[in-house]
């Protein structure tokens, strides 16, 4: 399977449905959803500006900086620490 790469630009909203197989699917989302604004190595502080609702998998989000996202996103079924359905790494790219 290919891995999703999306590509948007600073200050544009940033929107993809995500699918998986199954009935009441949750979703969640891991990694790097936002922007270094201090890049200091004692600090590195991320803003997030990428999330995902855990009940359509629509992942979203508008970006205030150029930069990169690589997230696993992960589909499971039912509620608490059921089956996981589906889990696959989103790469978003902003650019200026």
């Amino acid at each position: 399977n290919a891995q999703p790469q999306y590509t948007t630009n600073v200050g544009k909203p940033f929107e993809v449905k995500l699918a998986a197989d199954g009935d009441d699917i949750f979703w969640n989302v891991i990694g790097r959803r936002g922007h270094l604004v201090d890049r200091k190595p004692t600090s590195r502080e991320s803003q997030a500006w990428l999330g995902i609702d855990s009940s359509n998998g629509v992942l979203s989000g508008t970006p205030t900086a150029p930069g990169y996202n690589v997230v696993i996103v992960v589909a499971r079924s039912g509620e608490g620490d059921e089956a996981h359905i589906d889990a696959r790494r989103v790469v978003v790219i902003v650019e200026e």
